[in-house]
């Protein structure tokens, strides 16, 4: 078994769980999208972020949120844009909430009929 020497100078540092530690590179591994595609992701997540705190609410990505942005969004954007939008907020939000594309994908969202099916 390798041991760490007495003189390295190591700073003691808490581990991560490995939920901590794939999220985190989840989101290193989200940074190396090309830049172009990163910056329409990083677009649509502020976008997602300001309609969740104009309304007050919570930016968990529930279907009942997702569904509410998508019908705020379609009155100032082209609606078939609006599922770009969700791709973004879906690639940037994964890492944190696990359920986004289950919840992108139910029946609420999907009923609105802008989103393909």
């Amino acid at each position: 078994m390798m041991k760490v020497t007495p003189t390295s100078r190591q700073p003691p540092r808490q581990p991560w769980t490995l939920e901590r530690l794939n999220r985190e590179h989840s989101i290193l591994l989200g940074l190396a999208l090309d830049q172009s595609t990163a910056l329409s992701y990083t677009s649509a997540l502020n976008s997602y972020l300001t309609f969740c705190r104009g309304h007050q609410l919570d930016v968990e990505p529930t279907p009942e949120t997702l569904s509410y942005y998508i019908t705020f969004q379609s009155s100032f954007i082209n609606p078939s844009s609006v599922n770009t939008y969700l791709s973004g907020i879906c690639s940037q939000l994964e890492p944190f909430f696990p359920c986004i594309s289950k919840n992108r994908n139910s029946m609420v969202v999907c009923s609105i009929g802008i989103l393909p099916h």
